[in-house]
């Protein structure tokens, strides 16, 4: 099964965007997915250049700009790139785009440009991770090739977040990957069945055994198949508990699954 066969990349000329096409283009060398890129021009930013410029800003010459380094990511790994350029909100746009186009996984970069102040846009990369109803790749200036040899997933207690993603196992199985299998259990809920008195000691065990079952329940389906899986079990602050696992296991890829909150 292909973990994708369309995948959007936004960019926007940055450094980020560049390492967003990266992945998106070594995705689909190993999916043979098609490849979409898109270049979103604000309106804000049109006025914004044509208010400290003597010139008119052109929407597609700001598009073409932003499309030559993606195309020379896709020429050079040989993929089929679809460019578009559009007019209106980054965030909103991208993912209309996302859904008009029935894409797979949307790539974007997490940093883009710093020229302008960020109140001006706020974050396009976070309005998309929480909006989105598609996959979204978020990824980081770096100068590595991208790799998928590790791949950490969070296991939750919520309902709906106790399994892997589909689209993690779909990756790990094509490219062989190692999954991590991470589990927190989260100080401050341990601080708080402290403050309830002796009646409730035994609370942290309780929420030990759980999250460990979780994480067994989690792996057992995947070591079936024959896929190499390490779990991870950890107390402290999620947050940066699974920084400091996605460190020490030299982790390449984050799952996470959304509950698309705003």
């Amino acid at each position: 099964m292909s973990m994708a066969e369309t995948i959007l990349v936004a960019t926007d000329g940055s450094d980020a965007a560049e390492q967003a096409a990266r992945h998106a283009v070594r995705l689909a060398d190993v999916c043979g997915a098609q490849v979409y890129a898109l270049h979103v021009v604000s309106p804000r930013l049109l006025t914004f250049l044509e208010d400290h410029t003597d010139r008119t800003a052109d929407t597609q010459s700001l598009g073409t700009d932003a499309m030559q380094t993606v195309e020379q990511i896709a020429d050079e790994a040989e993929i089929g790139l679809t460019t578009t350029v559009e007019r209106g909100d980054p965030a909103e746009t991208i993912m209309s785009h996302a859904e008009a186009q029935d894409v797979d996984l949307i790539a974007i970069g997490t940093r883009g440009r710093t020229g302008l102040p960020r109140y001006l846009f706020g974050s396009v990369a976070e309005t998309v991770l929480r909006g989105a109803t598609r996959p979204v790749l978020a990824t980081q200036v770096g100068q590595q090739a991208p790799s998928y040899d590790d791949i950490l997933v969070p296991i939750a207690s919520e309902d709906g977040s106790r399994h892997v993603p589909q689209v993690a196992i779909d990756l790990a199985t094509q490219v062989g990957a190692t999954v991590h299998l991470f589990h927190v259990i989260d100080r401050r809920l341990l601080a708080s069945a402290r403050d309830l008195g002796p009646a409730r000691a035994d609370i942290e065990s309780a929420l030990e055994d759980r999250g460990r079952d979780l994480l067994a329940s989690a792996a057992a389906p995947l070591e079936t198949t024959g896929m190499d899986v390490k779990t991870h079990f950890e107390s402290g602050l999620p947050v940066s508990r699974l920084r400091e696992v996605a460190t020490t296991a030299s982790v390449d890829l984050v799952v996470i699954p959304s509950h698309r909150r705003r």
